[in-house]
């Protein structure tokens, strides 16, 4: 069995020189020895040298393999790739009788593909059945079987089987023989490896397993508050090793690298910010499909069906990936909102397109609806079946239709992810290999999986400082290394013996993560090994964690000197955002005042919100009414609270509109008619709201919103024929008007003329009103006193009174003040109203309105914008403009702007 021996750096470059081949574990490993030789042949005096043979063992291995097979030691058979051979699992696994029940055939696929590998790793393939076995086991040896049956078939074999295949091709005529062979940075090598190099060793190779050279080392232990604390201290002592030697190398060293990613990210980017080159790079990168171009190819190829959500419509016409977006981002975001208006959770390419071609709109973007037109007829040339290559293809081909990656120049970031998606396309189009005709969904749908589990990271310059994985250091050295995360919690790692192979066979062989003693063992020599890779090493653990549990140090650290704050030097200095903080010059701005309305030169559009919002915050009257800062609509499935409130509106029209009277009303009831009625004129209203809304209504849903009107609607009738006598006067009445020169717009939802004399302003709500909101200089609700202002001059006879018909799950009936109580059931007379007991009379009360909207009206005007809340929960509650107006900060900024001096 070959052992690992301590091979110097200068013995191993020696050996290359001589035309020795250096194998490695990875591919960084691979790149780092072959920058050092350069190195070091510079540093000889060398003007000329060969570059070494310098190779990461499985790449070697298939190049061996090809050799072989051009030579004719081995036949003819094609090496599926890991996609390839983890969709051939997938889909023996569907079409078993085990995989039947499988909710993820795909994440089970990638399972067991890892124990396939693992037992030819441990060359157990034939002792997988000698133990006893539990239904996953198996199941797993089933399905090898069908896997070994469909290779021997087709001719293909397994990257598991490489090794197995050369170690019998290389007894037949060994071209290594009187060659040198070194490995590097293998922390073990497996059963498997082992037999391949016992027959090259016997066939008269010579193999060196390099151990490396341990230099005299500083290491210590570090305890930090937290894992947040944790990157801070690193980040400060990265600092200050990079001031005082800007060329010295660094590793950090992250156990769980892929979780703590953004966090060390963003501090590493704040401490080391450079101007030039950057000063950290780290080895893991994101998933493909997480980065912003690819989204966007995933989001048009998701318009096959011509028919996407909202919110993937709204990804789209924001991205700045597709043509004409540097000439149409306004219009294109200004279409974002109008189909957020339409209230329809879903879109079709067609509606799309009419939106995008409405030219007297501020949202006509031409060139985003021509790029739709040439998308639709694309998708209508598509075969419904077809193979994976075909569709690789076509994929391709329908991105640039689309414009895909040309809405501006990309930067060199993009540029990279650009070619990383064409590589790809080219590895997804292999998957024809293995794969029958399918759909293009189903196509997309693998594509989609290899995107997120294709692992990418942009190319950038060498950086001083390396952030790596746990087992991504083998073999390198550094100048120092920061080893972070060391608690007890997760070193030692947590022992996973793998669901497929049998828990004893694990046991018996020790295989990898089978049980904690292998962990235990495994940990202590890429701990050893991690301790020897810099000159100096600190490592660090957290006390604690979330929940604020209790965290100790890994026992396998416990003789380390323990380290204190003042021993690391960390840098202490200010960071760019504290350099800006600390240089910030201020300037007091007045901002509760805004330029007044110049009505020759200014639109302002708005109804009974003019007057609501500057009741209730000036400032949230300004935003939104003059500024144009609205939100977004939400849309919902189904009819949102607003559709729903409009329907019951539009129902209760239609069956007045109809009745006209409540004389009408108790004659129709008498007669058994009502309920038709009413069925009728629900029916009527959803065919006109369905012209509008047509994904909203499925059928079931329907028939439930029909039959939650009809209830409601016959109770509300209930109460109106408790009323004294009325006749529908009109209702949805249309008034343009004015009010102290701003323009005014409302619809009255109804007026009934009394049979005694007068009439009454109705107005329907669906929410929780009451009568006490009206009053005061800045009345929370003043809907109705604007109603009283505009329309008192308009009638022939005194208006008597106004009424919320409340119209909510939780209470029915009418809220509002009368002029004598009388004319509505439950409706008080104002005499009887706490906040207008002390007026003389109905004619007061309908003064003090008016004086009320006009002073609210004539503020409006003048441009008074201050941040006041009428009532800060209320008002503010639903708000989404307190970024804008910052009333949250604002207690805040008045004590900071204490003793500054401007």
């Amino acid at each position: 069995m070959l052992k690992p021996q301590l091979i110097t750096r200068s013995e191993l470059f020696s050996r290359l020189e001589q035309g020795a081949i250096l194998l490695t574990g990875n591919l960084r490993l691979c790149r780092f020895l072959g920058q050092a030789h350069a190195e070091h042949a510079a540093a000889q005096k060398q003007v000329v040298w060969l570059t070494p043979e310098v190779i990461p063992l499985k790449d070697w291995m298939l190049q061996v393999r090809e050799t072989l097979l051009i030579n004719g030691q081995i036949k003819t058979g094609i090496i599926l790739n890991p996609q390839q051979e983890i969709l051939l699992w997938e889909t023996i696994i569907r079409n078993s009788p085990e995989g039947e029940a499988l909710l993820r055939p795909h994440a089970t696929a990638r399972q067991v593909q890892q124990a396939w590998q693992l037992l030819h790793d441990w060359r157990l393939e034939e002792a997988a059945d000698t133990h006893d076995l539990n239904e996953d086991a198996q199941a797993f040896l089933n399905w090898c079987t069908s896997f070994r049956a469909t290779c021997q078939d087709k001719g293909w074999i397994s990257p598991a089987q490489v090794s197995n295949q050369l170690s019998v091709a290389l007894r037949q005529n060994n071209p290594f023989v009187d060659k040198t062979i070194m490995l590097a940075g293998f922390d073990e090598l497996t059963p498997q490896q082992q037999a391949l190099f016992s027959v090259l060793k016997e066939l008269g190779t010579e193999i060196f397993w390099q151990l490396p050279e341990a230099p005299s080392t500083e290491s210590g232990l570090f305890k930090c508050v937290d894992e947040r604390d944790e990157i801070l201290q690193m980040a400060g002592w990265l600092r200050q090793q990079l001031n005082v030697k800007p060329e010295i190398s660094i590793a950090v060293i992250v156990p769980n690298l892929e979780q703590r990613r953004a966090a060390i990210v963003r501090e590493l980017s704040s401490v080391l910010a450079c101007e030039s080159a950057p000063l950290f790079n780290l080895s893991l990168g994101r998933s493909l499909s997480q980065y912003p171009l690819i989204q966007t190819a995933f989001y048009l190829l998701a318009c096959l069906h011509k028919r996407i959500d909202l919110a993937t419509a709204s990804a789209l016409l924001c991205s700045p990936f597709i043509r004409g977006w540097e000439l149409e981002s306004s219009s294109r975001a200004l279409l974002d909102r109008r189909l957020r208006e339409t209230g329809e959770p879903d879109v079709s390419l067609n509606t799309l397109i009419y939106f995008s071609t409405q030219e007297a709109s501020s949202w006509f973007s031409p060139l985003f609806a021509e790029q739709l037109r040439a998308l639709s007829q694309f998708i209508d040339t598509l075969p419904a079946k077809n193979n994976v290559g075909h569709w690789a293809e076509q994929f391709s081909r329908y991105l640039a239709v689309a414009g895909w990656s040309s809405g501006r120049s990309l930067s060199s970031e993009e540029f990279q992810t650009l070619e990383a998606w064409q590589k790809l396309l080219a590895a997804f189009a292999r998957l024809d290999l293995v794969s029958n005709n399918i759909k293009a969904q189903e196509a997309l749908a693998y594509l989609r999986q290899q995107a997120s589990e294709q692992t990418f990271q942009a190319e950038s310059a060498a950086a001083p400082v390396q952030v790596l994985g746990l087992y991504e250091a083998s073999g390198l050295q550094f100048d120092a290394l920061w080893l972070m995360g060391m608690s007890d919690a997760v070193w030692p790692a947590t022992a996973r013996p793998n669901p497929f192979i049998s828990l004893a066979l694990q046991r018996q062989h020790e295989m990898p993560h089978a049980t904690a003693t292998r962990e235990l063992i495994v940990a202590r020599q890429l701990t050893q090994r991690l301790l020897t890779s810099a000159a100096t090493v600190i490592v660090s653990y957290p006390a604690s964690e979330t929940g604020n549990e209790t965290l100790r140090p890994s026992t396998l650290f416990k003789n380390l000197p323990r380290l204190e704050k003042s021993d690391l030097s960390c840098w202490q200095g200010e960071s760019w955002q504290d350099l800006i903080q600390k240089n910030k010059q201020l300037e007091l701005l007045s901002d509760d005042a805004a330029p007044a309305i110049d009505l020759e030169h200014e639109k302002v559009r708005g109804g009974s919100s003019i007057i609501r919002l500057q009741s209730n915050c000036p400032f949230h009257a300004f935003a939104e009414l003059r500024l144009g800062a609205r939100p977004f609509a939400q849309v919902d499935i189904g009819l949102d609270a607003m559709s729903r409130g409009t329907l019951m509106h539009r129902v209760l029209e239609l069956v007045w509109d109809t009745l006209e009277s409540q004389a009408c009303l108790l004659q129709i009831e008498a007669e058994n008619k009502l309920i038709t009625l009413v069925e009728d004129m629900i029916r009527m209203a959803i065919k006109e709201m369905q012209q509008a809304l047509p994904q909203s209504f499925s059928h079931e849903y329907l028939k439930l919103e029909s039959s939650r009107l009809q209830g409601y609607v016959m109770r509300w009738l209930e109460l109106e024929k408790q009323r004294a006598p009325f006749h529908l006067h009109e209702s949805e009445r249309l008034i343009e008007t004015q009010i102290k020169g701003i323009p005014i717009r409302l619809k009255l939802d109804r007026v009934d003329k009394l049979d005694e004399g007068g009439y009454l302003v109705i107005d329907y709500k669906t929410g929780s009103v009451t009568a006490s909101q009206w009053f005061g200089e800045r009345p929370e609700e003043p809907q109705l006193p604007l109603y009283a202002q505009i329309y008192a001059h308009l009638l022939d006879e005194e208006l008597q009174g106004l009424v919320f018909a409340q119209l909510s799950a939780k209470e029915l009936g009418f809220k509002g003040i009368s002029a004598d109580g009388e004319c509505v059931p439950k409706v008080k007379a104002y005499t009887d109203m706490k906040q207008t007991r002390e007026m003389s009379s109905w004619s007061a009360v309908l003064d003090n309105w008016k004086n009320t909207v006009e002073n609210l009206a004539l503020d409006f005007k003048a441009g008074k914008a201050e941040v006041d809340p009428l009532k800060e929960g209320n008002s503010c509650r639903y708000c989404e403009l307190n970024t804008l107006c910052r009333i949250h900060e604002q207690n805040i900024l008045q004590e900071n702007m204490d003793g500054v001096q401007v």
